[in-house]
Order: C-alpha cells, then structure tokens, then sequence
C-alpha cells in the first residue's frame, strides 16, 4: 500500500485549483485579449459605429471638395500670394489660380507639395464637417484635431489615398469606445492633370510658347487643354485649363504662365 503524506495532497490540490483558474481566465478574457491586439476582431456596438460612421462620411466629403478646390487652383489649399486673379465675366465668375512660368522663373510645385497642400485643406474641411454633426443622445463624443494628423498619397495607379488619425472617444453610460486611425482611397485623375501641367511648364521658354508641344503632351495625356490669353502692355498672361472627359472626379487642372514682353 502507496502511503501519500498530508503535505504532498495539499500541493496538488493547490496546483489543481490554479489550473482551474488559469483555464477560466483564459476563456473568460480571451476575447478581449484577441481585440486588443486586433483592432479588425473587435466588436463595435451600434452607437460607436453611427459616429464613426459619419466621420468616415465627412473624410470622404472633404476629400472630394478639397479635390476640386486644389485642382482648380493648380494643386494648392492656400495660394502662394503671387498668384493671377481672374473674372469670367459671361459667367460672374472670379477665380484665381498660382503661376507655373513667372517671366523667366520656374515655379512649379513638387508632387509633395500637392500632396501636402491636399492634407492640409483635407484637415480644415473634415474640421468643419465634424464641428457641425449632431449626435444622439445620451451619447458623449469628444475628439479633438489639435493633434490630428493626415497624409495624402498620389499614387500612379490613378487613386488617392487619405490616412488620418483623429483621437476620438465614444462614451454611452459606463460603456466607452475610442477610434484613432481612418482612411478613405478614390480614383482620381489628378496626378495625371498635374504632370501634364508640370511637362508643359518644362518646357516653356522666356521668349517663346510651342503650342505644337501642347497638343502633342496633351495627346500624350489623353487630356485636353484649353486656355485664356490676358494681353498687357508689360507682359502677357495665359491661363491653362486641362481637363479630362471622364464623368467622375476631378476633371479640371488650371494654372497660370506670365511672359514678360520688355
């Protein structure tokens, strides 16, 4: 007959207990731990998924009119102060648009300089968005775009892409939920239109415009352009309009070269 002592059954015993506990544990916050490192596995309850719904709504809406307002502008938010201000006067329209070609001086932006221009305007539009939704109560949502950020990428496959990080929590009673990261990608031909607009700015000269080089990188494109000449006694103006025939989008490219005649 096997004799166990006192001691030795209370060890196991012990360490039964904690097995026990561990599996229990285990199971019970299993879930969580797998949310936690996966932020794709995580359930999100209706009233967080309704604010960040309209959040990923107002990235995608400032995106699109930051699209138009740059583009129109030859790639820029904030217009360099020497900039060209036109009228359209059949259509009561007054616009201005950045010089490319300013007498003999190449001013053209670089593509990370589109971009960042795009980052910033998307920052101040999705902020205006933001400011004027209305949230369900008693739902709590604070956020905050001091320390935001947002970076847009020009691809060659003809997209844009918009990473962002706003701090944004969502409280309901003892229950919370926070975001940081959104994204929004959409086809766009803007990095086409700038390219063009930078080949034909290339290859401008002070004393000479080679409209035949025009149409030929236009051709190249696939694009169209089109342009407003502005005669002066000093110098001479043309404002550049690149387009594209495609329905969605951006489709309108305009910048500006100033020639000077003395």
């Amino acid at each position: 007959m096997i004799k166990t002592k006192r001691g030795q059954v209370t060890i196991f015993i012990i360490i039964a207990v904690v097995i026990v506990l561990v599996t229990v544990l285990f199971f019970v916050f299993k879930g969580s731990l797998i949310g936690d490192l996966n932020s794709e596995n995580k359930i999100i309850p209706d009233y967080a998924q309704d604010v960040k719904s309209k959040f990923d709504e107002c990235l995608k809406m400032a995106t699109d009119n930051t699209l138009i307002i740059n583009s129109f502008q030859g790639g820029y938010y904030e217009l360099p102060d020497n900039s060209l201000s036109f009228l359209f006067e059949e259509l009561s329209f007054e616009g201005e648009v950045p010089y490319y070609f300013d007498g003999a001086s190449q001013l053209l932006p670089s593509k990370i300089t589109i971009e960042n221009q795009l980052s910033s305007g998307i920052k101040e539009e999705i902020q205006n968005c933001v400011d004027a939704l209305e949230f369900q109560q008693p739902v709590i949502v604070n956020y905050s775009f001091d320390n935001s950020e947002f970076a847009a990428i020009l691809t060659d496959s003809q997209e844009i892409s918009i990473n962002s990080k706003i701090p944004l929590s969502i409280v309901l009673n003892d229950s919370a939920f926070s975001f940081n990261s959104f994204s929004y990608t959409t086809k766009s031909d803007y990095l086409q239109l700038y390219s063009l607009a930078r080949e034909i700015t290339l290859q401008q000269k002070p004393d000479s415009i080679c409209l035949t080089c025009i149409d030929g990188l236009a051709e190249k494109y696939k694009l169209n352009v089109s342009s407003i000449e502005i005669p002066g006694d000093a110098d001479y103006k043309i404002i550049y309009f690149i387009t594209s025939e495609k329905s969605e989008g951006v489709n309108l490219f305009a910048f500006a070269h100033r020639f000077n005649l003395e």
